[in-house]
């Protein structure tokens, strides 16, 4: 009996998982982040358009969800390129799908081998070349070379080692590794710069900003960057933002010391529509506001009572006057880019004006904190990193 089979392409969610974490920053954003945080960073060189940039961003996750081939995906991306990239080379558009392509299979593939199952079973990995004539010297060296997956030679040598290397990894038993024979010593190879560095945990933006949030005065957290972090003169932007009404009909909601948890999030749900809102930014970024999560943040018997200002969020997110975002690094070499939406707001003539600051905790499920200032003066604070909006 014949088998009628049609090919139906796997889709590798880790790899796009890794991939859609990215930042979208431009060259010269890039160029200000630190070695690490340029992982966490995606951009071109020559591409000032921030709206073509973000497009053939979102063109290679289309293709790496669907398996598009690199002929498929040029035509589809060539017209809107030579239109506003004028000039690019067929070349340069080929390395820039490989790299992005390449690097999102090979972080996919490093979070499978890393699993803590695997690697109880499959302890070993062989760094595994493509033998041809496009086969850099370095990387045709290193062949077969089998070593234990926590070797630190991997720290500085997991594919891709430079622009257009395919080279992979391949996990291996015990009794396989000593079959091919495990080497004594690693040898002394690096990657090229910007290539070779084993995946980080927060780059798949299960702790895109953990703890960032919550220990933002704390030592071990420092700006990402090479020099100070850019501020609204970097940008162009006026000393101070604008003071904006409050949304018409607006009523503060009651404390929690004075209602209770239960009331409070009843409230507040009431004027959210539900415990959960999703509010979409300017740029088309989704954030989801947990009234519960934003509550356990709180704390408790505050004095600036903040929460009572908690049913003003949605009006931050969808409207806010800017948007920043902040690469930061700790101690123990954690990534986490932190976003702020901020606004200014006018209660009347004689209260002094509220600013909210509404920073993204996690990637993939967005959460919330606030904090509110009543003096303008501490406002420039929060305007550091990244210009997001408006640009």
């Amino acid at each position: 009996m014949a088998w009628r089979v049609s090919p139906q392409p796997v889709r590798f969610e880790e790899a796009v998982a890794w991939f859609r974490q990215k930042v979208i920053l431009s060259e010269a954003e890039f160029r200000q982040l630190t070695e690490e945080a340029r992982r966490r960073a995606f951009t071109v060189a020559g591409m000032a358009q921030t709206e073509v940039l973000a497009a053939l961003w979102e063109s290679l996750a289309q293709a790496l969800e669907h398996g598009t081939p690199y002929e498929e995906w040029r035509r589809s991306v060539l017209p809107r390129l030579e239109a506003a990239w004028l000039g690019e080379s067929s070349h340069r558009l080929k390395i820039i799908f490989q790299t992005n392509i390449l690097s999102a299979y090979a972080a996919g593939r490093y979070q499978q081998l890393s699993d803590p199952d695997v690697l109880r079973g499959r302890p070993f990995w062989m760094f595994d070349a493509v033998l041809d004539s496009r086969t850099s010297e370095g990387c045709r060296g290193l062949n077969g070379l089998v070593l234990p997956a926590t070797h630190p030679f991997w720290d500085r040598n997991y594919p891709p080692r430079h622009y257009g290397c395919r080279s992979g990894v391949r996990s291996l038993t015990r009794a396989d590794a000593e079959r091919r024979g495990v080497a004594d010593a690693a040898p002394p190879a690096v990657a090229d710069p910007g290539f070779g560095s084993r995946p980080r945990p927060e780059e798949w933006g299960y702790a895109w900003a953990q703890g960032v949030a919550s220990s933002a005065a704390s030592p071990r957290w420092e700006a990402a960057l090479l020099g100070d972090p850019p501020g609204p003169a970097d940008y162009g932007r006026p000393e101070a933002l604008p003071l904006s009404p409050l949304p018409e009909g607006f009523r503060s909601l009651p404390a929690i010391a004075d209602v209770g948890q239960e009331t409070f999030l009843a409230l507040l749900a009431k004027d959210w529509g539900g415990l959960e809102r999703i509010s979409v930014d300017p740029t088309g970024a989704g954030v989801i506001l947990d009234a519960r999560v934003l509550v356990e943040h709180l704390q408790p018997g505050s004095p600036d009572r903040r929460e009572r200002f908690l049913n003003l969020l949605p009006d931050v997110v969808e409207h806010p006057s800017e948007i920043w975002l902040l690469p930061m690094r700790n101690d123990r070499g954690r990534i986490a880019f932190r976003k702020r939406y901020l606004k200014l707001y006018r209660q009347d003539e004689t209260d002094a004006p509220i600013l909210l600051v509404v920073e993204q905790q996690k990637g993939a499920a967005w959460t919330a904190l606030t904090m509110i200032r009543a003096r303008e003066r501490q406002l420039n604070r929060q305007r550091v990193g990244f210009l997001l909006w408006p640009k």
